[in-house]
Protein backbone atom coordinates (compact mmCIF):
# COMPACT_ATOMS: atom_id res chain seq x y z
CA UNK A 1 0.00 0.00 0.00
CA UNK A 2 2.87 2.34 0.77
CA UNK A 3 4.05 1.72 -2.37
CA UNK A 4 0.56 2.86 -4.24
CA UNK A 5 0.58 5.91 -2.11
CA UNK A 6 4.29 7.31 -3.47
CA UNK A 7 2.56 6.76 -7.36
CA UNK A 8 -0.25 8.45 -6.25
CA UNK A 9 1.66 11.07 -4.40
CA UNK A 10 4.21 11.07 -8.35
CA UNK A 11 1.54 12.05 -10.34
CA UNK A 12 0.71 14.48 -8.19
CA UNK A 13 2.83 16.41 -11.06
CA UNK A 14 0.69 16.24 -13.55
CA UNK A 15 -2.38 19.16 -12.69
CA UNK A 16 -5.18 17.65 -14.25
CA UNK A 17 -4.51 14.29 -11.90
CA UNK A 18 -4.36 16.24 -8.84
CA UNK A 19 -7.95 15.97 -7.41
CA UNK A 20 -7.86 12.49 -7.93
CA UNK A 21 -4.71 11.74 -6.86
CA UNK A 22 -5.24 13.75 -3.09
CA UNK A 23 -9.03 11.88 -2.88
CA UNK A 24 -6.94 8.61 -3.49
CA UNK A 25 -4.22 9.22 -0.88
CA UNK A 26 -6.75 10.22 1.33
CA UNK A 27 -9.06 7.23 0.97
CA UNK A 28 -5.68 4.86 0.83
CA UNK A 29 -4.63 6.38 4.69
CA UNK A 30 -8.56 5.89 5.60
CA UNK A 31 -8.55 1.95 4.57
CA UNK A 32 -5.19 1.47 6.20
CA UNK A 33 -5.91 3.38 9.66
CA UNK A 34 -9.41 0.89 9.51
CA UNK A 35 -6.87 -2.04 9.15
CA UNK A 36 -4.47 -0.84 11.58
CA UNK A 37 -1.60 -0.19 8.99
CA UNK A 38 0.88 3.25 10.35
CA UNK A 39 1.84 4.93 7.15
CA UNK A 40 4.44 7.00 6.34
CA UNK A 41 4.41 10.93 4.84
Amino acid sequence: MQEEIAGARRSLMNPASIPCARAYIKDAREVGAEKGCVLEG
